[in-house]
């Protein structure tokens, strides 16, 4: 089942970075009413980290695994999917995760992956698809 690509408005924010370990869409961050400006002045003040276009993180937290995925998978947005061992390791069927998260994205799209992303473009059938924790794999 697919996650809820915004928060619903009763939200927090703590309760949003807690429940995404610590990662978050710019969009989320506007959607729990930060303005965009807001959004900068938390990185300005490095409060927040920029991890991915789009996607920031809590500057006090320590990167995990975890946050890699996540990071990938909002940048990445709901057209997109984590594939191969990052996907494994998010299911945990290991506990070895790789430095670089694999991404799918549908072939028409035309976007470069940032540094710590391995992207392939491929068209995924829903049925080919499930939903971790809030993440395509």
């Amino acid at each position: 089942m697919p996650p809820a690509p915004l928060p619903a408005p009763s939200t927090s924010l703590r309760d949003l970075l807690l429940a995404q370990d610590g990662v978050l869409s710019a969009a989320q961050a506007r959607a729990t009413g930060l303005s965009r400006q807001a959004v900068r002045r938390r990185v300005t003040r490095g409060e927040w980290v920029d991890l991915h276009p789009g996607v920031l993180a809590e500057a006090t937290r320590v990167p995990t695994a975890a946050m890699r995925v996540r990071a990938a998978a909002l940048w990445a947005g709901p057209s997109g999917l984590v594939h191969g061992p990052a996907a494994a390791c998010w299911s945990g069927m290991t506990d070895r995760c790789p430095r670089d998260v694999g991404v799918t994205l549908p072939r028409g799209t035309r976007r470069l992956a940032p540094g710590g992303i391995a992207l392939r473009r491929r068209d995924v059938p829903g049925p080919d698809r499930t939903w971790i924790r809030g993440v395509a794999v």
